[in-house]
């Protein structure tokens, strides 16, 4: 996580600020290892601070006991008060940063404005992909974690489909399938599970319904387990 941590530090620098703003979940979870999910866009589970000095996660005072024992060093998790956006400013304010980089493509226009207005003296500049593409190149605990979660994506197939009678709804196919990739060791689907037969093979998103699979009829999954976010 330290060099993780590092790698933001330096692409804030690049970005011409002193300090990072990280909401996206998934960017968040990368970054201090807090795995909440945001329920809605206008509820966030956290939002993580990083400066040249500190890295700090800011959560609900419900969500702290669960952030503590989550994140890793060196972020810590402190509790914040609502509005967040107005804490989160008093919190910039005295750590002295005078520009800080944000996730334009997460923040929303409304929390973005609400930080905007209780900032004094400090810029914010989008970082367009730049936090996000921190991610793409995958560290060795990272790789291992994907052989893993195609491992069981690959066993869960196998054991959902080998005794696959006619009759079975896509629905009830793609519950045998999320099942057996929790089973296996899956926090559960990476994506909702994709179960198309015959006719609904032809959309690209079909959601499974209590159609009848029948016998001879081509049937389409898409499913990916995940593991450990």
């Amino acid at each position: 996580m330290t060099d993780r941590i590092a790698k933001l530090r330096k692409t804030a620098a690049a970005l011409g600020a002193d300090a990072a703003i990280v909401s996206h979940p998934a960017n968040r979870r990368y970054f201090s290892g807090f795995p909440a999910a945001d329920h809605a866009p206008d509820e966030s589970a956290g939002i993580l601070l990083v400066t040249g000095e500190t890295a700090v996660l800011y959560t609900s005072p419900t969500n702290l006991p669960w952030a503590e024992s989550a994140v890793r060093t060196p972020v810590i998790a402190r509790p914040w008060s609502r509005p967040w956006q107005s804490f989160l400013a008093e919190q910039i304010a005295e750590s002295g940063v005078a520009t800080a980089a944000f996730e334009d493509r997460a923040l929303t226009f409304a929390d973005h404005t609400a930080l905007l207005e209780s900032l004094d003296g400090v810029s914010l500049i989008p970082a367009g992909n730049a936090i996000h593409a921190l991610r793409a190149i995958k560290d060795e605990q990272e790789l291992d974690l994907i052989a893993k979660a195609a491992g069981i994506t690959d066993a869960a197939f196998l054991a959902a489909t080998t005794k696959l009678v006619s009759g079975v709804t896509e629905r009830e196919l793609a519950w045998r399938i999320e099942l057996a990739m929790r089973e296996l060791g899956a926090d559960g689907p990476g994506f909702p599970t994709i179960v198309a037969a015959g006719p609904h093979g032809a959309r690209p998103h079909h959601d499974p319904s209590e159609q009848p699979i029948m016998e001879g009829e081509p049937v389409i999954i898409d499913m990916g387990a995940k593991v450990d976010g």
